[in-house]
């Protein structure tokens, strides 16, 4: 006896359905936790989500002081642990301390968030500064309209204390106590370094960013040398 044949109109809806699973799936993957929802980084309103930064981050936050520089304790090089020889923003730890790897789109947008809240930051404690013509990296693109330059390997330029400081932001969505330098950061924080460069090279670290309420931001002063510091416990 011949098999029924399924009809055109349910082959196309069974297949609508394993299209919309696979794009549900990619956009879970894609997605992150953040102020109490999932954001989808193709559907942010990038303005929006400024505006929400404004109105959560803490007056701590906001007051933190721009010259003050955390007391880290530095875990050198001979510790084991190498240099990231990638370009990206956000590698990532387990308990295990074994790296991470998450889409592109995810660790992009987190790079994207947390350099608008550094933005809100310093905007709050120079507002006597142009803040958005010191960004350099292409995130600040939709807010200047100015190609950035990711290869200078700091996201912000700002005068301070009669010197040029050039700030990276690093950022976790809890607090890992760590964050990893890549070969390149550490090229420019040397190259900051030299005497009489009138240039300084700082790490903004932002922590427990995924609920911005209680975030933090900390600076970390220019260790060349040093391939990850964690605040001691």
């Amino acid at each position: 006896m011949e098999r029924p044949r399924l009809g055109d109109a349910a082959i196309a809806e069974a297949r609508a359905k394993a299209e919309a699973a696979v794009a549900e799936k990619r956009k879970k993957e894609r997605s992150i936790e953040f102020n109490g929802q999932s954001r989808d980084p193709e559907e942010t309103d990038w303005a929006a989500i400024d505006a929400e930064l404004m109105q959560t981050l803490s007056r701590e936050f906001l007051d933190t002081p721009v010259g003050h520089a955390a007391a880290l304790a530095a875990v050198p090089a001979r510790s084991g642990v190498r240099p990231n020889s990638g370009q990206g923003r956000w590698p990532g730890y387990g308990g295990n301390g074994a790296r991470q790897f998450a889409p592109s789109a995810k660790t992009d947008m987190i790079g994207r968030l947390d350099e608008l809240a550094v933005r809100c930051w310093l905007q709050t404690r120079l507002p006597k500064q142009d803040i958005d013509a010191g960004r350099r990296s292409s995130n600040g693109t939709a807010f200047t309209g100015k190609a950035g330059n990711d290869g200078l390997d700091y996201d912000f330029e700002i005068s301070w204390q009669r010197q040029t400081w050039q700030i990276e932001v690093k950022a976790g969505l809890n607090d890992p106590q760590m964050f990893e330098m890549g070969e390149t950061e550490v090229g420019a924080a040397r190259v900051a370094a030299r005497l009489r460069s009138g240039v300084r090279f700082w790490i903004a670290y932002v922590s427990n960013f995924a609920n911005p309420a209680q975030a933090r931001v900390e600076m970390v002063a220019n260790s060349a040398d040093v391939l990850l510091a964690s605040r001691p416990d």
